[in-house]
């Protein structure tokens, strides 16, 4: 039997991140003769893989620390895990650490950075790396419009729509309209706008709605007090057996108490099976916007019996350039 080489170890490194067994690639790592960027690039993403984006910078700090090369698939990695924590300071460390490498103009870097930057709430940072980008594709102009939408700056996001529309090279995909849609959905646009943007994705450009489409049409129609239009959407696009477009649905009706419309909801949610607890809560709301004090009394007895609650939940925070958790 042949003596393992680095890419065999590099495959086993690999496989057993995917796993997250980071413990276990990191000795096959440190027992290795002759460990390359892609054995560590493996480790840094399995980290980041399974949120554990702290042991993923102590990684990428060794890596560094070692005189190991990196390469833009090393960048991308450690900027997917700083983001997921917005952890700002290290963000902009690595941002010049990728300026120093000359991978700042990589658009799989460069598109890292975008996401980053905005999952950090820094706008005008990420526009200007996409701005210095000497070549772009469909997912650096993705990251973009998803930085506008999620940061509200929705006059921003429909320019840049505009000016994607203007490419000869590229096409808006399902994700583009998903950030359109969701940005007229929180900017509150009139229904008819959100509408023509629905119809040219599947006209103009052939995609098919996936189900957060469909969500972020209901959150429109309710806007737009038009309920019963978004359950007959519903059906039209063949997602009535979905439960998140059902509790799209439920939400839309409390905001624009359709007390009608809201119990037809509930009703194929408890079918469904999708989220007693919500239903429940939401059903209460209704009934008493609605002054009906008896039916949200009922509602409330039998939330205490089949005790529903809310769970505890962890998040992670940077403090002082440290990460943390919290919750």
């Amino acid at each position: 039997m042949p003596a393992p080489n680095t890419i065999s170890y590099n495959e086993v490194i690999n496989g057993i991140s995917q796993f997250g067994n980071i413990e276990d690639a990191y000795h096959i790592l440190s027992v290795m003769p002759d460990p390359n960027s892609s054995s560590w690039n493996s480790i840094i993403t399995g980290c980041v893989n399974r949120g554990r984006a702290r042991e993923a910078l102590v990684l990428f700090a060794r890596m560094h620390s070692e005189g190991m090369e990196m390469d833009q698939f090393t960048f991308s990695s450690i900027l997917s895990g700083i983001a997921t924590v917005a952890a700002l300071h290290w963000g902009m460390i690595i941002h010049c650490c990728t300026i120093r490498y000359g991978l700042d103009v990589s658009v799989v870097v460069g598109t890292a950075l975008i996401d980053m930057y905005s999952k950090c709430g820094k706008m005008l940072r990420a526009e200007l790396v996409f701005q210095s980008l000497p070549r772009t594709n469909l997912i650096s102009w993705n990251a973009l419009t998803t930085g506008l939408c999620r940061n509200g700056y929705f006059d921003k996001l429909i320019d840049l729509f505009n000016q994607l529309q203007m490419r000869k090279d590229l096409k808006p995909d399902g994700i583009t309209f998903l950030n359109i849609l969701s940005a007229c959905s929180h900017s509150k646009v009139p229904l008819e706008v959100a509408l023509a943007y629905f119809r040219s994705m599947m006209e103009d450009y052939g995609i098919k709605p996936s189900e957060e489409h469909c969500c972020s049409m209901i959150r429109v129609m309710g806007q737009n007090r038009e309920v019963c239009r978004a359950e007959r959407m519903i059906h039209e696009l063949g997602f009535g057996l979905r439960v998140s477009v059902w509790r799209a649905l439920l939400a839309a009706c409390e905001a624009c108490k359709n007390l009608e419309m809201a119990e037809i909801a509930a009703s194929k949610l408890i079918k469904l099976r999708g989220g007693e607890d919500y239903v429940y809560v939401t059903m209460s709301n209704v009934y008493a916007s609605h002054g009906k004090w008896k039916d949200a009394s009922e509602v409330r007895k039998l939330m205490s019996l089949k005790g529903v609650g809310k769970g505890v939940g962890c998040s992670w925070i940077e403090v002082e350039n440290t990460i943390r958790t919290c919750g």
